[in-house]
């Protein structure tokens, strides 16, 4: 998947402000890895794609707060994430590229980042980076997310215009084919309702969630548009008047 790396660094400085105020499930997600992770742990830690800091601040309380490192790349997230947890090692980058010695960390996470990369490349650089033995804990998204978001605009513009994402059986044979010797996997669906398709637009829009794909639709925008959009999206409420958007949860267990 070709990305925009220039969209996606414009789209996460703007959210970095709201990020937090709409990230209700990547904060659920976040507790699904922390449940695998040991209670205590030494060795350095990187977390990959550490947005505004809410993992990395749940993870300076197992371990010391000099041992881990953030890389992301917004720097507008990571100003967030340095109030969070100024001891920490922050680093700008695109975690598809890491300006990282090799063997350096005994444990890697990465929670809802890898969905705005080359997710081959990120992996290849996870095992680039990790010790032998060094494990990874991650989490993205998979294809049935937005599924509603997808089927709707498919009806007004006749493309989905939604980020692309892979099925949880190609990141595993990502993760194989970049050297990891085991990995464990499962996914989850999770609806997410919203009163208005206003809080829903909103709620995308501070997520900084827009589609990144160099490929793209463009055209077919505006007041005309939105409103077509909003319509269709009303025609999709439940019994009891909610909008809902699911999303596929991905997680990965590796080393």
């Amino acid at each position: 998947m070709d990305l925009q790396r220039e969209q996606i660094e414009r789209q996460f400085d703007r959210a970095a402000a709201t990020y937090d105020s709409v990230a209700s499930l990547q904060r659920q997600m976040a507790d699904r890895l922390l449940a695998k992770m040991p209670s205590t742990f030494d060795g350095q830690l990187v977390d990959l794609g550490c947005g505004t800091g809410d993992l990395l601040q749940k993870l300076a309380h197992r371990t010391t707060a000099t041992n881990l490192t953030g890389v992301d790349i917004s720097s507008a997230m990571l100003e967030q994430t340095r109030l969070r947890v100024p001891q920490a090692r922050l680093i700008k980058s695109d975690i598809a590229s890491l300006p990282v010695a090799e063997n350096v960390f005994r444990w890697a996470v990465s929670n809802a980042a890898i969905q705005w990369c080359d997710s081959g490349a990120v992996f290849s650089e996870l095992r680039r980076i990790l010790q032998p033995g060094g494990k990874a804990f991650l989490s993205t998204f998979g294809p049935g997310t937005m599924k509603q978001w997808r089927e709707t605009l498919a009806s007004v513009s006749g493309d989905d215009r939604v980020h692309s994402f892979l099925t949880i059986e190609q990141l595993k044979a990502q993760l194989k084919a970049a050297g990891f010797a085991s990995v464990e996997s499962k996914t989850e669906m999770v609806d997410i309702q919203f009163d208005s398709v206003r809080a829903m637009f909103d709620s995308v829009r501070k997520l900084g969630a827009t589609n990144a794909r160099r490929d793209r639709p463009t055209g077919l925008s505006g007041r005309k548009w939105l409103q077509q959009v909003t319509d269709a999206f009303e025609e999709t409420r439940d019994s009891n008047g909610l909008i809902t958007l699911t999303y596929e949860c991905c997680y990965l267990f590796a080393h």
